[in-house]
């Protein structure tokens, strides 16, 4: 065809015409399949080509790391919709004298738990405690005690509780104190709670003060060297 004249001629410059027939008629189109890949045609009389064109280690490391783009990006949009879950607040931490009194009367009642090892049940108590006093802990404390004592260095672990009910000289209680181990609880003085309760439950010192009187004499004589328990002064000799 010779494109300058706009119409088709043969070899020797004549014009000739395409039957109309033809002009409608689909023309063909080529599809390439890849690696001896039949591609069947969309038109119709397509004619399909098969190529073979080798899949070299280039082209599978290029389709391979597309995938991989996919998917990571699939991920991380899915991942956006994704609750995030807060750490659970520490539940442990006791912040009212109420939860305090309840503990050592309910939840891990003081009746439960065992006298001081070594110790008279009732033994005379100080100008601070007194007249009579009788000192128990419970299991958490007591189990960490090597034959009676607290091994030198160590200190009791959270949870422990020292009670101490304070007596007439007639054997009625009138006071529980205790001293209630929470290392990192923000009212915790020495590392402990400390607290006055009557036997009804209100409230003669409450755990606000952070120990404020009470460290101060506890930090004295063996004090130190026994987490602030000076009960063990009483123990007797073996």
């Amino acid at each position: 065809m010779n494109a300058a004249h706009g119409c088709p001629r043969d070899t020797r410059g004549r014009r000739f015409s395409i039957p109309e027939s033809r002009r409608s008629e689909p023309r063909s189109r080529t599809r390439i399949g890849v690696s001896g890949e039949r591609i069947p045609g969309i038109f119709q009389n397509t004619a399909v080509i098969q190529i073979q064109l080798p899949v070299t280690n280039t082209l599978r490391a290029a389709v391979l790391t597309s995938a991989l783009v996919m998917l990571g990006y699939a991920m991380a949009c899915g991942g956006r919709n994704q609750s995030v879950v807060a750490p659970s607040p520490n539940t442990s931490a006791l912040a009212t004298d109420s939860a305090l009194f309840s503990l050592v009367t309910q939840t891990d009642p003081f009746n439960s738990y065992s006298l001081f090892p070594s110790v008279d049940a009732v033994f005379n108590g100080t100008a601070f405690h007194g007249p009579l006093d009788r000192v128990r802990m419970n299991a958490k404390a007591l189990a960490a005690l090597q034959s009676g004592k607290l091994p030198p260095g160590t200190k009791f672990p959270d949870g422990s509780v020292v009670f101490k009910e304070i007596l007439t000289n007639g054997g009625t209680t009138t006071t529980y104190s205790v001293m209630y181990k929470d290392t990192g609880n923000p009212q915790a003085g020495g590392g402990w709670l400390w607290s006055e309760f009557s036997p009804s439950g209100v409230v003669g010192f409450p755990i606000g003060n952070r120990g404020a009187g009470c460290t101060g004499c506890h930090s004295l004589g063996r004090g130190p060297t026994n987490d602030l328990v000076r009960t063990f002064e009483r123990q007797h000799s073996p």
